[in-house]
């Protein structure tokens, strides 16, 4: 078999991994295992690797990951494997807090898709990888969030959106913009807006398309906290 025909066929194959997170409440000093399914869709077999990478995020919510040489607070089994056509392979993943656990953990489990560890496969380089994130909660912490200021630049409205509890968070943004001079009302609701424990986010919406006037933009972000909160900016186009 050719090369290029190799490679295309390598492209072809695919998988998917079930539940696509785990997310446990937990107290400090336990062990959890959870199960996670991994399932070959395509109609050749295939050989997975998986290991773990620790994740952040900076101020405009993107995700940033670092691999990690070891981490004895998660164990895998397997860690690698081939699937034949249609199959389903269950993998173990076991998840160690420590005694002291003030603060949510959390990282990401990778699965990744490669070409089989033969000889005659090792100058191939195709990787498809699936993500499958962890988050470890204390017991009894809940969700708090604020919106800290609002400003504007280069011709956008930006409001920073703070996550201060000791818990990640998922919350339904909803932007809205009044023209106060002719009474107009847009209104926008932003998909999941996910933020880190103890981390703020960037939230920004262009203005540079507005006529001149005199507007308010509201920004409100329901949070599953006991009453969604609100950030106001008034401003002249």
């Amino acid at each position: 078999m050719n090369t290029l025909l190799l490679i295309l066929m390598l492209i072809s194959q695919g998988f998917m991994v079930q539940p696509d997170r785990i997310e446990v409440e937990v107290a400090g000093g336990k062990r959890i295992t959870r199960k996670l399914v991994v399932t070959n869709i395509s109609s050749d077999t295939i050989f997975i690797r998986v290991h773990v990478e620790k994740f952040d995020q900076d101020s405009s919510g993107k995700i940033i990951f670092k691999k990690v040489a070891d981490d004895s607070t998660v164990v895998i089994n397997p860690l690698e494997f081939n699937l034949a056509p249609g199959d389903n392979k269950d993998v173990r993943i076991t998840l160690s807090t420590p005694y002291d656990m003030p603060n949510e953990i959390w990282g990401m489990i990778i699965f990744s898709q490669l070409p089989p560890p033969e000889e005659k496969f090792a100058t191939i380089r195709f990787v498809r990888e699936i993500g499958v994130p962890y988050y470890l909660v204390p017991l009894g912490t809940f969700t708090q969030c604020d919106i800290d200021t609002s400003f504007i630049r280069h011709d956008s409205i930006f409001f920073l959106v703070s996550n201060t509890g000791l818990r990640h968070l998922r919350a339904k943004a909803t932007y809205k913009l009044e023209n106060v001079d002719k009474k107009e009302v847009s209104e926008r609701t932003l998909g999941s807006v996910f933020i880190l424990p103890e981390h703020s986010i960037y939230l920004s919406f262009p203005i540079d398309t507005l006529k001149n006037g005199k507007y308010v933009a509201r920004l409100k972000i329901d949070y599953g906290g006991a009453f969604a909160i609100e950030g106001v900016k008034s401003f002249v186009k």
